[in-house]
């Protein structure tokens, strides 16, 4: 229903822009996250060699 919904606003205004910057900004802030895992794993291999909070911090982002 919702979907209809969407597809004939669309239709009508075509407005597609909006859902493209959210998805967009989304997307950015979803990358900066994981750069900001990554660099704090690094961070951690650097100072003390613990493989098992690698492993859990893996675990985490599989999760």
């Amino acid at each position: 229903m919702k979907m209809k919904m969407k597809m004939m606003m669309m239709m009508m205004y075509d407005d597609d822009d909006d859902d493209a910057a959210a998805a967009a900004a989304v997307l950015l802030m979803l990358m900066m996250m994981m750069k900001m895992m990554k660099m704090m794993m690094l961070k951690m291999m650097m100072k003390t060699k613990m493989k098992i909070m690698m492993i859990m911090m893996m675990r985490m982002m599989l999760m």
